[in-house]
């Protein structure tokens, strides 16, 4: 009896504990070179539209830079020397830890891989360990 009390105290813990998928409301990638992906936000996300703007202009990004209400979104910015780079999807735990999911392979090309993608902040506290402002 107390083994199957444990059992499911500990299935509880993991459902409670599951990350929730933050919607990608829209993304951008293509590629740039070396010297350009200096530029990337070192904290890994963009959170007004000065910032966005800079790395619009500087990446060259085709289109019109898109209005965003960082109120409610936050754009994260993912680079990759990889020939196929992808971000699958954004998770927040429950402790408000926002990751992102991708797919990368293993070879290295002379290049850099980029995704900028807006989602939403619904929860999140910090990105890979960095406070979101």
């Amino acid at each position: 009896m107390i083994r199957a009390a444990i059992l499911l105290a500990l299935i509880f813990a993991s459902v409670q504990a599951a990350p929730v998928q933050n919607g990608i409301v829209q993304q951008w990638g293509g590629r740039i070179s070396r010297q350009l992906s200096v530029v990337a936000p070192a904290k890994g996300y963009i959170s007004n539209s000065g910032e966005l703007a800079a790395l619009w202009q500087a990446w060259s990004i085709k289109g019109e830079m898109p209005t965003i209400d960082f109120t409610t979104m936050v754009v994260v910015v993912n680079t990759s020397r990889s020939s196929v780079f992808k971000v699958m999807a954004i998770q927040v735990d429950a402790a408000g830890e926002m990751k992102t999911v991708l797919i990368a392979t293993p070879d290295i090309r002379s290049d850099v891989g980029y995704v900028i993608t807006v989602t939403e902040r619904r929860g999140a506290k910090t990105l890979h360990g960095i406070p979101i402002e």
